[in-house]
């Protein structure tokens, strides 16, 4: 799935009947990014769904990562809520729907580098979240700027790419 096919003819459109494709905000190897709303104890709220091809031999395996991801809950990284299959444009297609974040490092380092400050009121909720998940048997499989989010005034790394230590030592995803 390429990110015009994703957008095309799907913004607009309700995956699984309660996440609708409301609008692109992001692109990358692993698939586009939406706005969409999801259900909570209050009332929708604001989230993103991330869309991933689900095909070849290491599609079940993903869901099922995501899905254990959803048990993980620290501060610092970003809350998946939901994660399920379904099908776009008749392609198997894994969605993972998790928090909003307002921004990544990736979007900021290419205008500015970070001043010493920033960097060091950064680093310690990143080694925080990255320590609470060696402690609980889980690796990141991708610490990189784009994965660095704020949500609100919390720095937050993302969770869609965390998997059990015996995992990634088999993982075949790039």
């Amino acid at each position: 799935m390429n990110a015009v096919s994703a957008i095309e003819p799907w913004q607009g459109n309700v995956v699984e009947g309660k996440y609708p494709l409301l609008e692109l905000i992001g692109t990358g190897p692993r698939g586009p990014v939406f706005r969409t709303q999801s259900p909570g104890p209050n009332g929708t709220q604001p989230a993103a769904i991330k869309l991933i091809p689900g095909e070849g031999k290491d599609a079940q395996a993903e869901l099922s990562r995501l899905i254990l991801s959803r048990a993980v809950s620290h501060p610092n990284l970003i809350k998946i809520f939901d994660a399920g299959q379904c099908e776009i444009r008749r392609q198997p297609t894994i969605y993972v729907v998790m928090e909003l974040a307002e921004e990544n490092l990736a979007q900021v380092l290419p205008s500015r580098a970070l001043t010493p400050g920033e960097v060091e009121q950064m680093l310690p909720p990143l080694i925080d979240a990255l320590s609470y998940l060696h402690r609980n048997g889980f690796v990141h499989g991708h610490v990189q700027p784009s994965n660095v989010m704020a949500v609100a005034d919390t720095l937050k790394l993302s969770s869609d790419s965390i998997r059990k230590i015996e995992d990634a030592a088999t993982s075949s995803r790039p």
